[in-house]
């Protein structure tokens, strides 16, 4: 995967590109000396590990191609062999290509990622293996028709949007189910923006389909009309109805009805989006709201929603990896409003300072189920003259769709609440030299109906860095983690590392 972003950076014509792009490859090195090499897991000792990191960011901005995304592979090793070594990918991807123009797109995109194979052991960290570990890649690809009638009145998109996950690399033996499997999800719709009234007419299919499952796939055919009225030039509100049919019978329970709602957009300057929507569904109120706002030193966002999701599905509409680069890309968009250029900028600015490319998220969920899923979640960066600020947090609840729905296993591993925040400071010391100072905490708890498992991870980091030369930057640092939990060891961690970052 690493090797095809790089051969597809080299063929893409260069008419293609307009000579729009940036890319920003390098190699990193980490040594770290810690006192229990597994944390979270059964074989625990200190031990000297090594960590090799080559890595990439692009971003092309072609006529007809644009590309974006990060790739990097870590080859870890244990030097007094307490853990195997092990590569692991992190890698995510997105290709949006013109096929015919106006008409014909096609969006792409791959990643791969470390996750728990227990959500209530150990999360996996970069440059460390645990017990706990094993990468997923998503593939998707989006093939789509868009465009208007003469004279603009009338939109039409149709779509079909497919995702596969795949599951390998594990470091222990996997029991029980995965996340393997294929989502797709089809779309037709015809809209009218409002001038000032509007509307838009919605067919789906969604459909899951469980590697290596008894399971028969899952199906949810959605109609929805919506009507929008634009009371002034940044506010839009509307009713949506509709009626959606699915195969979830279970228990004697109709899950096919009506679908009603209400939706709304206010978007009071270029830097501030607020939307969202709350409807009824057969499996009760389903809502996603989002505010997105930003100044030249200051970016945020809010989300809320609750929504039924496969584990498929939830990783097709997984936010970015790198969530940090998102914002700083949004608070630099009145400074730098090219966006190559700001891709640019964005790169020096995080490998100068040492901030995180991405902050702590919730564990993802790898079994197969059918879950409600109720989210909060908070990311808020500032920028200033010495010092960057990063912080998030969220909280989510998982249960199974009802008793005797599909997939309902009653298992804390798809039925839990997670709790998470992270903040991260960086203050520069002189004009070359950082000092990047981080805390996270996150907790999972089985819901009360199906058991007591308890997690809560805990972690703090203190990293001082150096450019010596253009380019390359050099740091020491160290770091201290607990974790307490009623289903895996407590664990401990102390640890100290020194490392380099070189850019070319």
């Amino acid at each position: 995967m690493l090797l095809s972003a790089g051969l597809l950076s080299l063929a893409v014509p260069r008419a293609a590109l307009a000579d729009r792009w940036s890319i920003d490859a390098g190699v990193s090195s980490e040594v770290t000396r810690t006192t229990n090499a597994d944390f979270g897991g059964t074989n625990s000792g200190a031990d000297t590990i090594v960590d090799l990191r080559p890595h990439v960011r692009l971003h092309v901005d072609g006529a007809r191609i644009k590309l974006s995304g990060a790739a990097a592979v870590s080859a870890i090793g244990y030097v007094d062999r307490t853990q195997p070594s092990r590569l692991e990918p992190d890698i995510d991807l997105v290709a949006n290509v013109v096929a015919v123009e106006r008409l014909v797109f096609v969006d792409a995109s791959a990643r791969a990622f470390q996750t728990s194979v227990n959500p209530f052991g150990a999360r996996p960290d970069v440059g460390t293996t645990s017990e706990n570990s094993l990468t997923t890649a998503v593939y998707r690809l989006a093939p789509r028709i868009e465009g208007t009638t003469p004279g603009g009145g009338i939109r039409y998109r149709a779509e079909s949007d497919n995702s596969w996950t795949h599951e390998f690399g594990a470091t222990t033996d996997v029991t029980g189910t995965g996340a393997a499997g294929y989502f797709g999800r089809h779309t037709l719709t015809v809209a009218r923006d409002p001038h000032p009234l509007g509307w838009q007419l919605e067919g789906q299919h969604a459909e899951t389909r469980y590697q290596d499952t008894s399971q028969s796939p899952l199906k949810i055919d959605l109609l929805r009309a919506t009507v929008d009225y634009l009371f002034w030039e940044e506010l839009t509100l509307g009713l949506r109805v509709g009626r959606e049919n699915n195969n979830f019978a279970f228990a004697g329970e109709d899950t096919s009805g009506k679908v009603y709602g209400v939706q709304g957009r206010w978007v009071p300057s270029p830097r501030t989006d607020f939307n969202g929507y709350l409807e009824h569904r057969f499996f009760g109120s389903s809502w996603e709201i989002a505010f997105k706002h930003h100044t030249p030193h200051l970016a945020w966002n809010l989300t809320l929603s609750r929504l039924l999701e496969s584990t498929p599905q939830s990783l097709l509409d997984l936010p970015p990896s790198e969530n940090v680069v998102g914002l700083l890309d949004s608070l630099l968009t009145s400074r730098f409003p090219d966006p190559v250029e700001r891709a640019r900028v964005v790169n020096d600015l995080i490998a100068r300072s040492g901030l995180p490319a991405s902050t702590l998220q919730p564990i993802i969920l790898r079994t197969e189920r059918l879950s409600v899923v109720q989210l909060a979640s908070a990311s808020l960066t500032l920028l200033g003259v010495r010092n960057a600020l990063t912080f998030t947090i969220y909280r989510t609840r998982t249960e199974d769709l009802a008793s005797g729905a599909p997939l309902a296993l009653n298992d804390p591993a798809a039925n839990n609440s997670q709790q998470g925040a992270q903040v991260e400071l960086n203050h520069r010391l002189t004009p070359t030299t950082d000092l990047t100072a981080s805390a996270d905490w996150s907790r999972i708890t089985a819901l009360d109906a199906v058991g007591d498992d308890r997690t809560i991870q805990r972690g703090v980091r203190l990293k001082v860095g150096r450019l010596v030369v253009p380019k390359t930057t050099v740091y020491a640092g160290a770091r201290f983690r607990n974790l307490s939990s009623n289903t895996v060891p407590n664990a401990k961690e102390a640890a100290v590392f020194v490392g380099f970052d070189r850019r070319f």
